[in-house]
């Protein structure tokens, strides 16, 4: 069975060319690179935060942070800007551990979310790894404002 996936951060191509740098995370590239199908660049909505090596996706973008960036006059994207992958099904137990979605405490949920490929198209349904805010109360990670993932 092949499903869908939405990446915005170190799953990315422009990381992959890169991984050497990742280190542990080089064994679960490859096997994206081997066993999925890139469909093409996509967007869905909401926040992107900047959390050091990697980003994280909050899907409620007037939600637990981002109203304090628009309260302080820091414009940005609704969007979170990525790629579409096919993803086969033995791949997920691989990507949960990788998202640290296999395990209390999680950095983040696998979540249904729909991703636009091109404007005008209808949504994909698709699997995204959407941060678990509640491990982050107090601190508040940087907003990326541009939607963009850049490293």
């Amino acid at each position: 069975m092949t499903q869908h996936l939405f990446v915005y951060g170190t799953l990315k191509q422009a990381w992959r060319r890169q991984k050497t740098a990742l280190g542990a995370a080089s064994e679960i590239i490859e096997q994206l690179q081997q066993q999925g199908q890139y469909l093409g660049e996509a967007r869905l909505r909401g926040a992107l935060y900047h959390l050091g090596r990697y980003p994280g996706l909050v899907l409620n973008p007037m939600g637990l942070w981002s109203h304090r960036c628009r309260l302080a006059g820091v414009s940005g994207s609704e969007w979170v800007y990525g790629e579409l992958w096919h993803i086969e099904e033995e791949l997920w137990p691989l990507l949960d551990r990788y998202e640290g979605a296999d395990r209390p405490p999680y950095e983040y949920h696998r979540l249904r979310v729909s991703a636009v490929m091109e404007p005008g198209d209808e949504p994909a349904e698709a699997w995204a790894y959407v941060l678990n805010t509640s491990r982050w109360q107090g601190e508040v990670p940087e907003w990326i404002a541009s939607g963009r993932f850049e490293g």
